[in-house]
C-alpha cells in the first residue's frame, strides 16, 4: 500500500485477526501506540526525523514566529504534531496553526489570515495537489503586496 490512508484499514484487519502487519509507508503516529503490537514500519525512516531537523533549523535561524498549514491526513497531522511539540519545547508557540481538508485547492483566505499573523516562516504540509495551489496563492499574494512577504514563503 502507499501511505496512511491505505494503512488505516490494514491496521484494523491486523489487530482484529492478531496478525503482524509489515508496512512501508503508513507513518501516522496514531498507528504506533502501546496497545497496537501488530504493526512494523519498514520504510520511510526519515518521516519522523525531518521535523526535528526543521525545528532545529528554525531555532538556529532565530525564527520564533512560525505559521503552519497542514492537511488533515494522518501523515501531515503527525508531522504537524511533531513540529508543534518541538517548537513549544523551545519556547516557541506557532502564531498560526491550521488544518485543512486534503481536497483544499483555494488558499487565498488562509494566506490572508497567515499574513495577518506576521510570521517569519510559513510551513505548508500537504501533497502536490495542496502544495502547488498553496505556492501559487503565495506567489499571487506577493505580487499584489497583500500578504506573504518573500521571507514567509519557506515552503515554496
Amino acid at each position: 500500500d502507499f501511505g496512511s490512508v491505505l494503512t488505516a484499514p490494514a491496521v484494523t484487519v491486523a489487530e482484529e485477526n492478531k496478525q503482524l502487519l509489515f508496512d512501508e509507508t503508513g507513518t501516522g503516529a496514531t498507528f504506533f501506540t502501546p496497545s497496537n503490537k501488530y504493526i512494523v514500519l519498514t520504510g520511510l525512516p526519515t518521516s519522523q526525523i525531518w521535523p526535528d531537523r526543521l525545528v532545529s533549523y528554525l531555532i538556529a535561524q532565530k525564527i520564533n514566529k512560525v505559521a503552519i498549514v497542514y492537511c488533515t491526513n494522518d501523515f501531515d497531522a503527525s508531522q504537524d504534531n511533531t513540529i508543534v511539540t518541538n517548537l513549544k519545547a523551545a519556547g516557541i508557540t506557532p502564531v498560526y496553526n491550521q488544518a485543512v481538508a486534503n481536497s483544499t485547492s483555494n488558499y487565498q483566505v488562509l494566506i490572508n489570515d497567515i499574513a495577518a499573523s506576521h510570521p517569519q516562516a510559513v510551513l505548508e504540509l500537504g501533497f502536490p495537489n495542496n502544495d502547488i495551489p498553496f505556492c501559487r496563492a503565495c506567489s499571487r499574494a506577493a505580487t499584489t503586496s497583500t500578504s506573504c512577504s518573500p521571507s514567509s514563503q519557506a515552503s515554496c
